[in-house]
């Protein structure tokens, strides 16, 4: 008997909760290519929100007063031992010439390129503005 899901899932929106809501929008505007779709204040619980969007990606951005930082370390060794989401991962092409973008401009690298050969992918992963892991996936 197939299994009737809750809901037909369409698209994904990653929430990422960060120090300083300014300064992120203009790293995901400047980095990855990312525009403001909508930007709300919340007085009344502390907080700043933030909806981006890239080619039909969205993300989106928390500010808190009560913000605290989770700091994971860099891969592939013990990043994905703190619960919860351990990195944003995007699908590209060309991930050779992507990883010597990123190499040529001061984006901090957290692993460098890798071929997952018996997984038929590469990978690489770079830290965003406040060190959340960003992993850029190339399937083969």
């Amino acid at each position: 008997m197939a299994v009737q899901p809750l809901v037909t899932i369409n698209n994904l929106n990653a929430c990422i909760a960060v120090a300083h809501l300014d300064a992120s929008i203009n790293w995901y505007r400047e980095v990855l290519g990312f525009e403001v779709l909508q930007r709300q204040d919340f007085p009344e619980f502390a907080a700043r929100v933030a909806f981006l969007e890239s080619k039909g990606v969205e993300i989106e951005l928390v500010e808190s007063r009560d913000f605290t930082p989770a700091p994971r370390p860099d891969p592939p060794k013990n990043h994905v031992l703190t619960q919860g989401i351990s990195q944003l991962s995007f699908r590209v092409k060309n991930i050779e010439e992507i990883f010597a973008r990123v190499k040529s401009r001061s984006i901090r690298v957290a692993l460098d390129l890798v071929n997952a050969a018996p997984l038929k992918f590469k990978a690489f992963f770079i830290r965003d503005l406040e060190g959340n892991l960003i992993e850029f996936i190339e399937r083969y």
